[in-house]
């Protein structure tokens, strides 16, 4: 697993360093929860933290690829560790909610960065 670093450096698994925002530990467990029990609360609850998340990244004059990094990390840090992939959602139907979610956040996450 790579952490975004506020200065934009990529670390490895090693040293854990605290996520780029406080809000990540909590998308993270709101991503986990909704991948695990798609709820219309869940949902709305997951999509307002993605949009906060994303808001104060680009408050930081993060580029929207690094938002996308940032996000992936603070996934793959609650659950099975796998930073999430459209490409590997869609070759595998292991967990479709998972899938599902994360089609939910890339858009949601476009749509916080460029709207």
């Amino acid at each position: 697993m790579l952490t975004l670093m506020p200065h934009g450096a990529l670390t490895s698994p090693q040293a854990r360093p605290k996520p780029i925002d406080p809000i990540a530990d909590i998308l993270g467990q709101a991503f986990a929860a909704l991948a695990e029990t798609f709820t219309t609360a869940n949902e709305t609850r997951l999509r307002d933290i993605v949009f906060l998340f994303v808001t104060r990244l680009k408050a930081l004059s993060l580029p929207p690829e690094r938002v996308l990094v940032a996000m992936k990390s603070a996934i793959s840090a609650v659950g099975d560790g796998r930073h999430p992939s459209l490409a590997d959602s869609l070759a595998s139907s292991a967990n479709p909610l998972r899938h599902r979610a994360y089609r939910r956040v890339f858009q949601w996450l476009l749509e916080a960065y460029f709207e």
